[in-house]
């Protein structure tokens, strides 16, 4: 990491490429207690895995096998796409999955069920990113037209749509308790909209446009308290916003190439980058509190509902590695899937099967 020595590292072994684990020498005895602090105490409650692969989705049992030392196999899988998700997202009860893709279909799981229970048509460029509303009403959909379009969960409806932007509507985050949706694009920007105005009003002003980065920004995710958005940025950099303002509170360049993706839990978020790096920073002390080295390219991330675990998966690896931030010496299981687009953890309140 530029501007700081690192004091020692430790390998796992993840496929055949190596994925190190580096702590900054002014944290190396602390980093493990500072990760086991930002945890929730109920450590690895959310534990079941959806996993965008190519066009279906796998789903894994991560707490059945925490500890077994072998690759997890999928305990299901939705195939309904016909071409690559670039998205999966839960509802917040984690019952339902939603799925968004190149086919331009946005599609809607019964997470217990195979089949598909809706899809929702309609979108004229391929599909970037979705999200569900905090109360799981309706899911909302962009694509690379920058448009967002909402639908209901319930009745399967159109909702109304918004037109973001005028280029590709990369990413869309939903507040956790406010009527308000956050989008990023290709334009460089990351814009906030209320959505009282919907249906009615297609092309709303936003309540702020963030313009601070200086090229694509590939994935916006809301802080669960709802007061900061993390940023992802073809400029090599993560951003951190102040959700009321839009004021940008600091973006940090630990990345040496394109960050595709961030992911948020508790008072921690993370980074994966082009470069093969994971990034884990507290929102709190305004610093990296470890990392993950690899040789090839991150493609999925994501932080537990509780921020006491992560999931990572790399281009061209077969596995993706899930780990215990308050013991992130080495990964707690391997999931059995190639090289998943995204990744998302399905929230706590799902019933045990």
């Amino acid at each position: 990491i530029s501007g700081c020595r690192f004091l020692s590292t430790k390998s796992v072994l993840f496929r055949r490429q190596p994925v190190v684990l580096a702590f900054p020498s002014d944290q190396a005895c602390r980093a493990c207690e500072e990760l086991a602090k930002l945890a929730h105490p109920t450590a690895g409650i959310d534990t079941m895995l959806a996993a965008a692969v190519r066009s279906r989705v796998d789903i894994f049992d991560v707490g059945a096998a925490i500890g077994e030392g072998h690759k997890l196999p999928a305990v299901r899988t939705h195939a309904a796409h016909t071409e690559q998700i670039n998205s999966v997202t839960c509802s917040p009860d984690g019952f339902r999955l939603a799925t968004n893709s190149v086919d331009r279909k946005l599609i809607l799981y019964n997470i217990d069920q195979e089949s598909a229970e809706a899809e929702f048509l309609g979108q004229e460029a391929n599909g970037t990113d979705c999200c569900f509303a905090p109360d799981g009403s309706w899911v909302a959909s962009g694509d690379d037209s920058g448009t967002v379009r909402f639908f209901d969960t319930d009745t399967h409806a159109a909702k109304g749509q918004l037109r973001a932007h005028t280029n590709t509507c990369e990413s869309v985050t939903t507040h956790p308790h406010a009527p308000c949706i956050a989008t990023s694009s290709g334009d460089y920007s990351v814009r906030l909209f209320s959505l009282t105005c919907l249906p009615d009003e297609k092309e709303p002003e936003p309540l702020w446009v963030g313009e601070e980065h200086h090229s694509r920004v590939w994935r916006i995710r809301f802080s669960p308290d709802g007061t900061h958005i993390a940023s992802a940025s073809a400029d090599s950099t993560v951003g951190l916003w102040d959700a009321a303002s839009g004021a940008l509170l600091r973006r940090t360049r630990e990345h040496s190439g394109f960050v595709y993706t961030v992911a948020c839990a508790g008072d921690i978020y993370a980074s994966g980058g082009r470069d093969g790096k994971v990034f884990v920073y507290d929102r709190r002390t305004e610093g990296v509190v470890c990392s993950f080295h690899s040789s090839t390219e991150v493609r999925g991330l994501a932080l537990s509902e509780n921020a006491s675990l992560l999931a990572m998966s790399h281009k061209g690896d077969g596995n993706t590695a899930v780990f215990d931030l308050s013991r992130p010496d080495r990964p707690l299981v391997r999931c059995d899937t190639s090289s998943p687009r995204d990744l998302y953890f399905v929230p706590a309140s799902l019933p045990p099967k």
